[in-house]
């Protein structure tokens, strides 16, 4: 009642988007996304099958970032790497530095997998599930720095099979 607002660090273990106030502007800037519940990832787990058992916190970790509003799905990730390496680029962009996720509206599906990355040919959204990879109306901001690279991608609803924009 007195205006104060208590924050407080903590430590998730599962993805939760929150409704974005307003769009974040997708400029590889993360300052917009104070709202958002911050999921780390930064566990051994996290990488299964990669590295030949010789992850660490500094070749491959990161902080990710959900938000939705009626229009898109907001996704931003803050990522730890010692070396960038994106050469491929379209459905190939996985096999190298990239971000894959995927969402479904239910264990049954239909699951709608979408790849970010920068690649030669600049930021591409793909899809590895629809009929054609492109997505239409989406947006990527992929900004490389020093041990690392910081991602902010807009995604409408209308790619992802089986959804529609979430209630609150």
């Amino acid at each position: 009642s007195d205006g104060r607002r208590v924050v407080r660090d903590l430590t998730v273990d599962f993805a939760c988007a929150v409704r974005a106030e307003a769009a974040p502007t997708i400029d590889g800037d993360l300052a917009d996304w104070r709202q958002a519940t911050p999921l780390r990832l930064d566990k051994a787990e996290n990488a299964k099958g990669s590295f030949g058992g010789m992850w660490s916190r500094e070749d491959l970790s990161a902080t990710v970032y959900l938000m939705w509003d009626d229009s898109c799905l907001y996704m931003a990730a803050d990522v730890v790497d010692q070396t960038f390496n994106q050469q491929l680029s379209g459905t190939s962009q996985w096999i190298q530095d990239s971000i894959q996720f995927s969402l479904a509206p239910g264990e049954q599906g239909p699951r709608t997998e979408l790849g970010l990355a920068l690649t030669p040919q600049g930021e591409e959204v793909v899809s590895y599930t629809a009929p054609e990879p492109t997505v239409p109306g989406a947006g990527l901001k992929v900004s490389l720095r020093q041990g690392g690279a910081t991602y902010e991608a807009a995604v409408p609803w209308s790619a992802f099979a089986g959804l529609g924009a979430p209630q609150a």
